[in-house]
């Protein structure tokens, strides 16, 4: 059964920790309803993402998408992520917060701007959740 909302917001929290993940704001939005709980698609978002609990960026994007039991968010559609302690911007057609790995993962148009360059990566970028690293490839990755 799905369910459409006005203005609201959410977020998501540690279960072990406590601590907040993500802070999430938007305009309207689309949820879907199931025996499992619920998924849900936001419109004209905005918020915070969070490292041990402090604010360590702020987004913006057209839509949200947040699945159940899962911390992680996907931005849709001219996102725009500011650090808040670097002054960068990254920008980019979609990208996926994973609160887990404190890590950005953007994709598509993807371009960052710090205080000393600018960076067209292209296709795919991932930061670390305040923006101060940042690779072409996921450096956890072996």
């Amino acid at each position: 059964m799905g369910v459409q909302t006005k203005a609201g917001s959410s977020s998501r929290m540690d279960t072990s920790t406590k601590k907040l993940l993500w802070k999430l704001s938007w305009v309207s939005s689309d949820f879907e309803m199931t025996e499992g709980g619920q998924d849900g698609k936001m419109k004209s978002v905005s918020g915070e993402g969070f490292k041990q609990g402090v604010p360590a960026s702020r987004f913006e994007a057209d839509s949200a998408v947040v699945e159940r039991g899962k911390n992680a968010i996907m931005l849709i559609g001219n996102v725009r992520l500011e650090s808040i302690s670097e002054s960068a911007v990254l920008l980019a057609d979609r990208v996926v917060f994973d609160p887990d790995e404190q890590k950005y993962y953007a994709e598509g148009n993807v371009r960052l701007d710090h205080p000393s360059f600018a960076m067209d990566s292209g296709d795919k970028l991932v930061t670390s959740s305040d923006l101060k690293r940042f690779s072409t490839k996921d450096w956890t990755t072996k």
